[in-house]
């Protein structure tokens, strides 16, 4: 049977009783080490290079090009013996400096009284379990925490279960860890931010309630607790957990502790390596406990262990002695996590086997795939190399990497536990202005080994009240179909649903009970003013002195250097800093776009996606991005937004009535700066609109003449409209014409207006 959900406090006297309270002991120094990538050329060179290393960066060694950390002098010593390498990582001690001034600065101007977890730092453990908690706290009726038993050292290994209200027992589960290599702190936020999209998106996101209401979901954010604690406290590059091996040496890489071909290839019976298995399988207490965790799950369908680095989705086999029956299942599925992955962010991570990298006796994803018959996989994190800080990439990667490894998270558990897969863009529901006709498009994909389907549906109703009625859905080919949905009066709301069957038989609703628990969306009279999605030039001017990089409007380049790869609306072009081949950043000044003027007088909301990226060097205090507003035509800015956050695309809005006061002669500007030739700043903006409130108009269901007031010739006009049975003479909304309508209408004009 399933484990049932025990929600557990988050306590002081639970904090004062693990060893995330204990007190810092001095880090632990790098001085004189580099990390470097080496191209071995034969067995030999590559014993040489492993009997020289301090530590291992690659999660194997295998035949392409290795990282390692390695003293300056044994560096000297592989060149001058010919051994082909780079320096990836020039001063390892530097680098542990610069993170760590980095998370202490921006930990002493956080805001308190926000979520514990942000993406916008790394955080120590007790920061992570007071996210978990948060969460559940928020919704309870949604997910819950407990632990799955203790580490060798005594901390709690704690697990959140997400699903939706009801009977969970028969819904198919997923699991999803992180951190089970210490020094990989840009992972564990990748975990938290599927926990807080599946709890916080869950009312307002019908992809992500239809992944809740029919999957019971188990997360860990972080797995190696007491490496964790170590990585922080003492040695940041700490890989494994904090074993006592009896000889000096501690740790045991948990990545290679599973009954799964253990002791095999690419598993070291060294306890000072790396890739150390310890004494025998499941030797160590974690690997124990999420062992007969993870048994007790009857319908395990997929499981990703999240590591970094090197942007990879890898799946069994992990040795060349491991038979994979399904291999060819196990790589559809993830191409298809990589094209997500590639979809979000623009960063691309290599779908493959694990043993084309390196052979990896003892691994965690395979044994949830060979052993107990999920879908295993291990996710490799960006960056793509040591070179680019490696496990310590600046704190501007944890947001988009968390976004792209949701994105592969969330299609995996599509794929392997949904009967068939719909994608539905969040346009296709956003707030309706009354009266409005909108075309819908909309995916049906093939899953759990469904191939496409057929008898695509989309039943729709306004008001939540009568019966759902079919609309025609138009085959687009690709499996995209296209529908019209069209709503009625403000304060009223459209809802619908998609149907599609499998070539089994089985309908499929999307979401799950779509006729009982639909798609609902509101119907307003706020009126869309103002749209720009980059197609075309609605009156925007380009200004500034900056000597390169001025705005304009174009296609992405995708030339990298920190620009975007795609726009964000997905129209193709966007407004961005510089997109020639040579892609030259932001220099020597700044750069403006000005839109026109616009009337809010009765206020408005201006929406927009950004993109902001200072990541290949970061910007200094002089250099900015900025959005400022003019509510007198241009003559005087105010400064709205100042981003810092940067790495991928994100949506933002001014609410201008309460920011700025409401004005007929609304401008704003969007201002990218760089004044330091060493910094490097790409910024673009899309989707760009302007909505102003409007007002529900009055309903006066007696005024049957149409003339706007109440009056004795409103009876005059309902009785021509009796006798010629007329639409307004059905004032009891029946259908029909009857004498009945006669004291409907009575009552209606005493009523009165509404």
């Amino acid at each position: 049977m399933k484990r049932t959900r025990s929600s557990i406090a988050f306590t002081l006297a639970v904090i004062a009783g693990s060893t995330f309270g204990q007190v810092a002991s001095e880090p632990k120094s790098y001085e004189g080490q580099q990390v470097i990538r080496v191209t071995h050329h034969s067995g030999e060179e590559l014993a040489r290079v492993l009997e020289l290393t301090e530590s291992l960066w690659s999660e194997g060694v295998g035949r392409g090009p290795v990282d390692v950390q390695m003293s300056r002098e044994n560096v000297e010593l592989l060149r001058k013996e010919g051994i082909e390498l780079e320096v990836v990582v020039d001063d390892l001690q530097a680098d542990a400096e610069r993170e760590r001034a980095e998370i202490a600065a921006k930990r002493a101007v956080a805001h308190l009284g926000g979520d514990a977890i942000d993406y916008s730092n790394y955080y120590p453990f007790a920061d992570h379990v007071a996210f978990m908690n948060q969460l559940v706290g928020e919704r309870p009726d949604l997910a819950s925490i407990s632990t799955i038993g203790q580490s060798l050292q005594g901390n709690p290994i704690w697990t959140v279960n997400a699903t939706g209200p009801g009977d969970a027992s028969n819904r198919p589960q997923v699991a999803i860890n992180a951190t089970i290599h210490a020094r990989e702190w840009i992972t564990s936020p990748a975990a938290e931010y599927l926990l807080e999209s599946l709890v916080r998106d869950y009312d307002s996101n019908p992809r992500i309630r239809n992944l809740m209401d029919t999957v019971d979901w188990y997360v860990t954010p972080v797995f190696n607790v007491d490496g964790y604690l170590y990585s922080w406290s003492t040695e940041r590059y700490w890989r494994k957990n904090r074993r006592n091996n009896g000889n000096g040496t501690f740790g045991v890489d948990l990545n290679r502790n599973w009954d799964i071909d253990w002791g095999g290839n690419g598993a070291s019976s060294n306890t000072s390596d790396e890739t150390y298995r310890g004494t025998s399988a499941f030797s160590e207490p974690e690997t124990q406990v999420m062992r007969d965790f993870l048994l007790t799950l009857d319908d395990l369908r997929a499981h990703v262990d999240t590591h970094s680095y090197s942007q990879l989705v890898l799946h069994a086999p992990g040795t060349f002695a491991q038979v994979t029956p399904n291999q060819a299942a196990l790589q559809a599925v993830a191409e298809d996590m990589s094209d997500a992955i590639l979809a979000t962010n623009g960063a691309f991570y290599t779908p493959q086997r694990g043993v084309d990298l390196y052979e990896a006796a003892g691994a965690f994803s395979d044994w949830t795939g060979l052993v107990l018959g999920a879908f295993g996989f291990t996710i490799e994190a960006r960056p793509t190399g040591g070179g680019l800080n490696g496990f310590s990439p600046p704190a501007s990667d944890i947001l988009p990497a968390a976004e792209e490894i949701n994105a592969a998270y969330l299609v995996m558990a599509e794929l392997r536990t949904q009967p068939l897969r719909f994608v539905l863009p969040e346009s296709a529901y956003a707030t309706f202005q009354q009266d409005e006709s909108r075309s819908i498009v909309f995916s049906v994909l093939g899953a759990l080994n469904n191939p496409a389907a057929s008898g695509v549906k989309v039943f729709a109703r306004q008001s939540g009240s009568g019966s759902f009625t079919e609309i025609t859905a138009t085959s687009m080919g690709n499996g995209m179909y296209g529908a019209t949905l069209n709503a009625g009066d403000c304060d009223t709301t459209v809802e619908f649903y998609l149907q599609a069957m499998t070539t089994t038989g089985t309908v499929v609703d999307f979401p799950a009970n779509g006729a009982t628990v639909p798609i609902v969306a509101d119907v307003t009279a706020d009126m869309l003013v103002f749209s720009d999605n980059g197609e075309t030039d609605p009156g925007w001017t380009v200004s500034g002195n900056a000597t390169d990089g001025q705005w304009q409007r174009a296609i992405p380049a995708n030339f990298g250097r920190s620009d975007p790869t795609t726009d964000f609306d997905g129209s193709g072009r966007c407004w961005l800093t510089d997109n020639g081949e040579s892609n030259s950043d932001v220099d020597g000044g700044v750069t403006i776009l000005t839109s026109p003027v616009f009337d809010v007088s009765s206020g408005g909301t201006v929406n927009y996606a950004y993109w902001m990226n200072d990541e290949t060097n970061t910007i200094g205090a002089e250099d900015y991005f900025r959005v400022e507003v003019s509510t007198d035509g241009g003559s005087n800015w105010s400064i709205a937004r100042n981003y810092t956050t940067s790495g991928s695309w994100r949506t933002d809005s001014i609410d201008i009535g309460s920011e700025f006061g409401n004005t007929s002669q609304l401008r704003i500007r969007f201002a990218a700066a760089e004044n330091d030739p060493g910094d490097v700043l790409e910024c673009a903006v899309d989707a760009i609109s302007i909505v102003v409130p409007g007002e529900c108009g009055t309903t006066c269901v007696a005024d049957t003449n149409g003339d706007g007031i109440l009056s004795p010739a409103d009876f005059s006009a309902w009785v021509a409209a009796f006798n010629a049975m007329s639409p307004a003479c059905d004032q009891n909304a029946d259908g029909v014409c009857s004498p009945a309508d006669f004291s409907a209408w009575v009552a209606n004009y005493n009523a009165g207006c509404n």
